[in-house]
């Protein structure tokens, strides 16, 4: 036998060895499925990769329609949230649920309690969201130990049962039961002056760093980045503000309930921005964010006069915009490019750009209406943030 012909005898066995092997795989799989485990469930508590688990039971219900059917994750957001209509009257559960939800003032937040509900009425086993109103701190008990078991984070644990408290909280206050809240004794208030998270924020330098590459590069998706990134750290807006972002004011602004646009006064570029719960903020623009924007337009072929998305796709279709997912994960790109090993997350360019703010000695009554806040405790999470120690309040103090 020549050697070719042992090579390919031997991974020939291999193969039949790989197939044989499979046999077992696809019967613990059916046997989980069979229990109602999730995919992922099935992933990290047996090893069998996902790719494999979901090709088994795609065939599985090929051969038995009812397998496998109902075993992928549900999903429980409905975009049908943000347009809801309030209730007319608030006598059953359900309706109070739905004003509940309602009484967010930004789309985006009724989409996410409307999920986090759900999925919580879910878990316990309860009848509708409308259930809810009536758990006791059994049940605030049983979701934080399913919650735990499903891999959350503290962080996301305590945002799902947060949304089920102040529902809770409502109750109470309008006098559909009785004090103290089920979930108190549970969710224990962290001591007030302590940051709630630690501040993904970058230094200047690392800001310079990561703009480099965008200024130097004559690729087109250069010269958008490095407009794209200087709106986001200079002017701290949101994913979805970028997102919604127009040269001029969109024809139609039901469609849009984030975004910004330019306007000019008095000779200069004014950024316009409706922001989260559709407050509305000027803010004036410097210089160099201007002709960022300007070689942007001019290298795109746009105009400051254009309705159409401001940032579009290089390559592919270019009548859509850019979402957020993708904007999100152009920031995260450009700062490992950078070589910054810091966790990015969506809210780091506008953290940074409040914190530099702080830095700088701006006053916080002034970062709020910068950022576009509500209550001035929001921007007060920001001074975890400040590292500028010489200018530090406790330097001034003399007698």
């Amino acid at each position: 036998m020549t050697e070719t012909y042992r090579r390919k005898w031997e991974a020939r066995g291999r193969q039949i060895a790989r197939l044989r092997d499979r046999e077992p795989q696809r019967l613990l799989i059916a046997a989980r499925l069979g229990r109602g485990d999730t995919f992922e469930q099935i992933e990290r508590e047996t090893g069998i990769s996902l790719g494999r688990v979901q090709a088994v039971a795609r065939k599985l219900q090929a051969e038995d329609p009812s397998i496998a059917r109902t075993r992928r994750p549900r999903r429980y957001w409905d975009t049908a949230d943000a347009d809801m209509a309030p209730p007319a009257d608030l006598d059953t559960p359900e309706a109070r649920v739905t004003a509940y939800i309602q009484s967010n003032a930004s789309p985006n937040t009724r989409v996410a309690y409307g999920a986090d509900l759900r999925q919580v009425a879910d878990l316990l086993g309860l009848d509708g969201v409308g259930a809810l109103c009536s758990i006791k701190v059994a049940h605030g008990a049983r979701l934080r130990e399913l919650l735990v078991g499903r891999g959350y984070k503290s962080s996301t644990i305590r945002r799902k049962m947060q949304v089920v408290k102040y529902l809770l909280d409502r109750e109470i206050r309008l006098g559909h039961r009785e004090a103290p809240n089920p979930l108190d004794p549970i969710l224990v208030k962290p001591p007030k002056g302590e940051p709630r998270r630690v501040l993904d924020t970058l230094t200047p330098d690392e800001v310079r760093r990561v703009l480099a590459p965008c200024d130097e590069g004559t690729h087109l998706r250069d010269r958008r980045d490095a407009a794209l990134l200087r709106l986001a750290f200079w002017c701290g807006l949101r994913v979805g503000e970028l997102a919604g972002m127009t040269a001029a004011e969109p024809r139609n602004w039901a469609h849009q309930r984030e975004g910004a646009h330019f306007v000019e006064a008095d000779g200069q570029r004014l950024l316009r921005v409706v922001g989260k719960g559709e407050k509305l903020r000027v803010m004036p623009l410097c210089d160099e964010v201007v002709e960022a924007v300007q070689r942007w337009l001019d290298v795109s072929g746009g105009s400051w006069s254009d309705t159409t998305p401001l940032w579009q796709p290089t390559r592919g279709r270019k009548a859509e915009a850019l979402t957020g997912r993708s904007i999100r994960r152009l920031v995260v790109a450009r700062c490992r490019k950078a070589g910054i090993q810091k966790h990015i997350s969506t809210h780091s360019t506008r953290r940074t750009a409040a914190v530099r703010l702080l830095n700088l000695g701006v006053d916080l009554e002034r970062v709020r209406h910068f950022m576009g806040h509500q209550s001035l405790t929001t921007t007060q999470t920001y001074l975890a943030g400040v590292h500028d120690l010489d200018t530090h309040a406790a330097r001034a103090m003399d007698y």
